[in-house]
């Protein structure tokens, strides 16, 4: 009893043939066999064992000849199933062997955990599904394990609960922090109020593993008072589900190294492959992205083939679509998606990985799927990513899942939604019309055929279309009704069609090809609701083409057109346009000698003149034959929220005196910048020499010498009897005099001057704040 006081020992006490009484007062049988033991000589002992006894007996005791009418057998089953339940709360998760890269992940996630915080801590491990994150939630489990007395494991929760119910998920809880049996919930409600009382003031351990909706959260620790110390883990692959003052932690992919020991030790059993099939692993491996789950299913699946033809097989298999049991697992998120986020997935997976967002943004916009709130739930969701230059990036995996999603083998090519490349050639032969095809991504050959059977004319619901290497022509009338985006590699200098009416059309992107502004395809295209046009490295444009058809157009993109050398003043009747961009980092646009007729662009947000390599904040280069002088207009857009012209080193004066909603501003390397006008209140990133300088708020000016200096914050500013004070200076010239070491200059508020300069020692500036 002594150490079920102590260290919480668990006692059952069975009272066999005797009375509760007679053990509490020491009567009858019981006494006569305590006072029999010789050991009871001491009277000090003597007396420990009578309170052992009393308190036995004040227990839940079980009697021999009452439980279970006498039934001994029943008594004996019942018991160990009650030591087994109370012991099973004390078991530790199993982890499964062959780990890898585990320790840097783990301990990155203690120093969330972070112990020397007396507070209750939620942390979050979040990321795409079979990337590890019940594994290592696992492991950090076991680790505290041992630090708290009340603890709860709880795997697969979004399963369970579509299985059995969100009220057995709270009965197995209330189980594991009680330590007793499980018992029936009413009703959830009434589950998460039994949390509630379970949890109060106990200090707990509670990993939460595979969470699916916030509502599992709320329902099992929603408005829980836990004891401080307390630490929660929850694992789940949505990031929208974990609350903004939880504790969050990404789970990365493994880089290469890691991921070809995880899958030598699960398809040999070793830490590496052999000779003659190292090559195959590094391109089997190459092919899963670091994603654990994949390694270990792969891994295991060729674990003890040794037939290089078996491994080439698998190889090119998993080249064109995944591994049936990976896909199976990977679906799981795409299956949770709704049919507009599906359809986006599957877009990406097909057609826009390395694209701009934002470009296809405007094509899920003009079809009604919502881009905004379905991209979110894509990267929440770990299915895709978006890099600093707002392109789409997507793990291997996702790709090949989304790829064979839209073309599924069971199914003849002219039924899938998004065929492509070598597979459209068996549709392209068809004569009938095909209402199902919407995206078609074609070769060299394929295009060729396409335009050749005029199968546009077949394709009534197409919306996107991939040319390559081949020209318009012939009669167009009432074809492509549908089309949304137009992507045209090395399209020709010639255009030969009639009746091109691409009503519908909001993208069109000709980059990296030969026309120029005289291209005939400007006039003949009819393209009224255009919104975003790329030209980006079409080396022949000496001029922006004619811009005045295109009244709706809201992106224009010139990056790397060698001998661009001026623009066209139709520019200016581009109303609606909101970003135009001319970055440039291999030197090519800087012959532009003059931008004029920005003054008409009222809607422009997003100017980019930038000659800097590699990232858009990154260092300029020098370039000595950089010929613009100057950025005619810029004082009058009013809209603008970003401005890049680092580089360009004879730029001397900018104003943005109308640019009152700027928030960007890069101007390193423009070594003749002497003169900047910008009333921003919301200025956020302002750089000069590859460094932010300052934030929102920050008051200064440039010197003679093009230097930035800081003389304060708006919101520290002092008014006193009408002028301007800023702390800063007046600190300045104080901290001159040799007895000052340090002062704090603040405004108190002063009947006749509004407020009033105070000067005061630097130690008191906490009761300044407070002041």
């Amino acid at each position: 009893m002594e150490c079920k006081e102590s260290r919480g020992q668990i006692v059952l006490p069975v009272l066999y043939k005797v009375e509760p009484k007679d053990v509490k007062y020491l009567q009858g049988s019981v006494k006569t066999a305590f006072e029999s033991r010789k050991r009871w000589s001491d009277e000090a002992i003597k007396q420990q064992g009578r309170e052992a006894l009393r308190k036995a007996a004040e227990s839940r005791v079980f009697q021999s000849e009452k439980f279970a009418d006498g039934r001994e057998g029943e008594l004996v089953n019942e018991l160990v199933e009650i030591i087994m339940r109370k012991q099973q709360h004390d078991f530790q998760p199993h982890l499964p062997g062959k780990l890898v890269a585990i320790e840097d992940r783990m301990a990155e996630v203690m120093e969330l955990v972070d112990f020397s915080c007396p507070d209750t801590q939620i942390i979050g491990i979040w990321g795409m599904g079979g990337i590890g994150k019940t594994t290592l939630a696992a492991i950090i489990y076991k680790k505290l394990f041992d630090k708290f007395e009340c603890r709860s494991f709880i795997k697969d929760i979004r399963e369970t609960i579509n299985c059995e119910g969100i009220k057995w998920v709270q009965s197995l809880l209330i189980s594991d922090i009680t330590k007793s049996p499980t018992r029936e919930v009413r009703d959830s409600d009434t589950g998460i109020e039994m949390i509630r009382l379970s949890c109060e003031n106990k200090k707990v351990l509670i990993l939460l593993d595979d969470v699916g909706h916030q509502d599992h959260l709320n329902n099992l620790i929603g408005g829980c008072n836990f004891k401080l110390g307390s630490r929660i883990i929850i694992t789940c692959r949505d990031k929208t589900l974990l609350k903004p003052e939880y504790k969050m932690y990404k789970l990365k992919e493994m880089n290469n190294k890691e991921s070809l020991l995880l899958f030598s030790r699960y398809a040999f059993e070793g830490e590496q492959p052999p000779t003659n099939l190292a090559a195959l692993s590094s391109n089997i491996v190459a092919t899963t992205g670091g994603l654990p789950l994949a390694l270990m299913v792969i891994g295991s699946l060729l674990n003890g083939e040794k037939d290089p033809v078996v491994w080439a097989e698998t190889l090119e298999k998993l080249r064109n679509a995944p591994d049936e049991i990976v896909q199976e697992k990977l679906r799981i998120s795409y299956d949770t998606l709704k049919y507009k986020e599906q359809q986006m997935f599957l877009d990406i997976a097909c057609f826009f990985i390395g694209n701009d967002k934002r470009i296809a943004s405007y094509l899920w916009e003009d079809l009604k799927i919502f881009p905004i709130t379905g991209l979110q739930v894509l990267i929440n969701r770990s299915l895709i990513k978006i890099d600093d230059e707002n392109r789409f990036i997507m793990h291997d995996q996702l790709r090949d899942l989304g790829r064979a999603i839209a073309r599924p083998e069971d199914v003849e090519p002219w039924h899938w939604s998004r065929p492509w490349d070598v597979e459209t050639m068996r549709i392209l032969g068809r004569k009938e019309e095909n209402e199902k095809i919407e995206a078609l991504r074609l070769d060299e050959r394929g295009s060729s055929k396409f335009m050749e059977r005029e199968s546009f004319k077949r394709m009534p619901n197409l919306k996107f279309l991939h040319l390559r290497a081949v020209g318009f022509a012939g009669d167009f009338e009432g074809s492509l009704f549908e089309l949304r985006w137009l992507m045209w590699e090395r399209c020709p200098d010639f255009f030969e069609a009639t009746n091109v009416h691409l009503e519908k059309l909001v993208v069109l992107d000709l980059s990296s090809n030969n026309i120029s502004e005289k291209w005939r395809g400007w006039s003949s295209m009819k393209m009224e609701r255009l919104k975003v046009l790329n030209l980006s490295r079409c080396f022949n444009l000496r001029s922006t083409p004619n811009l005045s058809a295109f009244k709706n157009l809201e992106m224009l993109i010139l990056e790397r057109c060698a001998h661009l050398k001026e623009i066209d003043p139709s520019i200016g009747d581009v109303k609606r346009l909101i970003s135009l961009n001319f970055y440039d980092w291999l030197s090519f646009c800087n012959g532009l000698k003059e931008l004029d007729g920005l003054e008409a662009l009222k809607s422009l947000r997003w100017l980019n003149l930038n000659l800097s390599p590699g990232s858009k904040w990154s260092h300029p280069m020098r370039y000595e034959d950089d010929k613009l002088h100057a950025i005619r207009g810029v004082e009058k857009l009013g809209s603008l929220e970003v401005l890049n012209i680092a580089g360009r080193k004879h730029i001397q004066v900018l104003d943005l005196s109308k640019s009152e909603h700027l928030k960007e501003l890069n101007v390193s390397g423009c070594e003749s910048l002497v003169e900047i006008h910008c009333p921003s209140k919301v200025l956020e990133l302002f750089y000069r020499d590859g460094h932010s300088w300052f934030n929102t708020g920050d008051i200064g000016f440039i010197d003679e010498h093009g230097r930035v200096w800081l003389t304060g914050r708006e919101s520290g500013r002092i008014k006193t009897g009408g002028e301007n004070v800023y702390p800063e200076e007046v600190a300045a010239i104080l901290l001159q005099h040799p007895g000052v070491a340090g002062i704090v200059v603040v405004g108190i508020p002063e009947a006749h001057l509004t407020e009033m300069v105070v000067g005061a020692p630097s130690a008191l500036r906490k009761e300044l704040d407070r002041v």
